[in-house]
């Protein structure tokens, strides 16, 4: 059997964990299969696509209404010889809408969050795109779902699809380019102080509010403690002028999107995510790499993989709980080394780079074989 040959198609301009996702796919599953990206745009997806040597197409979409580009899809389809299209995203699942009376090849979507909450930080397009993403989702008759909760969720939905759970995958072979020397040093942040790093987009979804609230009351108590936010975001303003009406200035530290995120995860002591939704977060992936325990949210799938032997669990919707956990973190800080390494030990037994593109593997032979069959 030659190769099988799947063509990806992602907005290209995606730059969370969607990106990250799809690229670790890309970079790792080479001797199981061959992958192309097709971006409907540019963007930083794209472009750092081609710097990394993946093979990559730019179908150029003019608007987000341009249906053309499914012609364009189509005659690559068939004269690449395509054996799956995987679709990630919103725009790309509503292009197949309109693309799939035109191919036999099969095809797949890979929901990577929960798609109700998508748009929410924008009601004209949370109205508009949420019923058009939700119909084009049920039109696909396989689903990758990220997490165990999404795919509950397309079955409480009426969904009669094969579905398929393929957890996010980690690489253990990472490169640390910042020292926690150099980054506390550059935020003036003593080595011996507690410090406690949230790697998000800024967006409503992450629930950075109510984890500033929880921290400017553990701040009340606990003096030589800090929060590193790293990421950027529709919220970023917001963010900063409620740590600062908070009299939280130079305790609650912005540094903006990073490349090298996990040199920042490094740098803290504990890692912390409080979304109000997540699927199977990459965050605690790179976190559990570095050894670091965390504090997380109960949603999505991570109970699967924290317990109380290597984190907290806490309830995004109660700032008490989060101030309660983070407080029980630093009083336990002697123990969060041990507790990194339990963490760090469960996601290489269960998270592999390996096990992620393998389950891919297994999903692309079973919709082949079942369309073969079918």
């Amino acid at each position: 059997m030659r190769d099988i040959r799947i063509l990806h198609i992602i907005s290209g301009n995606d730059g969370g964990g969607a990106k990250t996702h799809l690229l670790n796919l890309c970079l790792n599953s080479g001797s199981l299969f061959n992958n192309i990206i097709g971006c409907i745009n540019e963007g930083v997806l794209y472009h750092e696509a081609l710097e990394k040597g993946i093979e990559t197409v730019l179908f150029h979409q003019k608007s987000r209404f341009d249906l053309s580009i499914s012609k364009n899809i189509k005659n690559y389809i068939l004269k690449n010889k395509i054996d799956i299209v995987n679709f990630h995203g919103a725009n790309p699942n509503f292009i197949y809408v309109f693309l799939k009376a035109d191919i036999k090849t099969p095809c797949v979507t890979t929901i990577h969050s929960d798609y109700r909450y998508d748009f929410i930080n924008n009601k004209l397009k949370y109205l508009l795109f949420t019923p058009l993403n939700s119909y084009a989702i049920k039109s696909f008759k396989s689903h990758i779902c990220v997490s165990e909760k999404i795919k509950e969720l397309l079955e409480k939905k009426g969904m009669e699809s094969k579905k398929y759970v393929v957890n996010n995958g980690i690489n253990s072979d990472v490169q640390i380019i910042e020292s926690p020397d150099e980054i506390r040093k550059n935020y003036k942040i003593k080595m011996d102080s507690f410090v406690y790093t949230m790697v998000a987009r800024m967006h409503p979804i992450k629930n950075h509010i109510n984890l500033i609230k929880a921290f400017e009351k553990l701040s009340e108590e606990l003096k030589d403690v800090y929060l590193l936010l790293v990421g950027d975001g529709e919220m970023k303003s917001t963010l900063k002028s409620t740590a600062a009406a908070l009299g939280l200035d130079g305790k609650v530290i912005f540094t903006g999107r990073k490349e090298n995120a996990i040199d920042y995860i490094n740098a803290g002591d504990i890692n912390i995510l409080t979304s109000f939704n997540e699927t199977f977060s990459l965050v605690v992936l790179e976190g559990a790499i570095v050894n670091k325990a965390v504090i997380c949210s109960d949603v999505g799938d991570i109970k699967k993989l924290v317990n109380k032997e290597n984190g907290f669990i806490v309830n995004p919707n109660d700032i008490d709980d989060i101030y309660e956990k983070m407080k029980l973190g630093f009083m336990n800080k002697e123990n969060l080394p041990s507790m990194g390494k339990k963490l760090h030990d469960a996601v290489i037994e269960n998270y592999s780079m390996d096990k992620f593109c393998q389950r891919y593997f297994d999903s692309y032979k079973s919709i082949i074989e079942g369309e073969t069959n079918g």
